[in-house]
This record gives structure tokens, sequence and C-alpha cells, in this order.
């Protein structure tokens, strides 16, 4: 990605499905009781969220998907 475009596209499902498990566990650790939180673990899912939520923007971008002109959720 030196051009700053994603060569490929077809392991987007795939990366979505791994954003969709890292929210997962992650509101399920916000579940536990604040003294049982895993802290370390916290911020290793949110930073890797984090990353995984900029690449799907940015192949969005690219591919230009469909959104709804009010809310801007994918059509």
């Amino acid at each position: 990605m030196s051009n700053g475009k994603i060569k490929t596209t077809a392991f987007i499902p795939v990366f979505r499905d791994k954003l969709d498990q890292l929210r997962n566990e992650l509101k399920s650790e916000y579940k536990r009781a604040r003294s049982e939180r895993r802290r370390e673990l916290m911020k290793k899912l949110a930073r890797e969220a984090k990353d995984l939520k900029k690449l799907l923007d940015q192949a969005d971008e690219q591919v230009e998907v469909k959104t709804c002109p009010n809310c801007g959720h994918r059509v």
C-alpha cells in the first residue's frame, strides 16, 4: 500500500467479521466488574479494532460503497 490504495478487496468480509468479534469481546469485558476487567487486553482489543476500522473505511472509500444519505450506514 505504498500509494495509499488497497490492492485487493477480497478479504474485506473477513475483516468485517473480525471487527465484529473484537467489538463483542470488548462488550463482554465491559460487562465485568471494574476491578475484574483486564485492562491490557482491553487496550489491545481497542487498538486492533481501531486499526481494522480505519482499513475498512479506506476500503469503502476506494470501492465507493453506497450509504444512506441521512444516517451514513451502509445500504
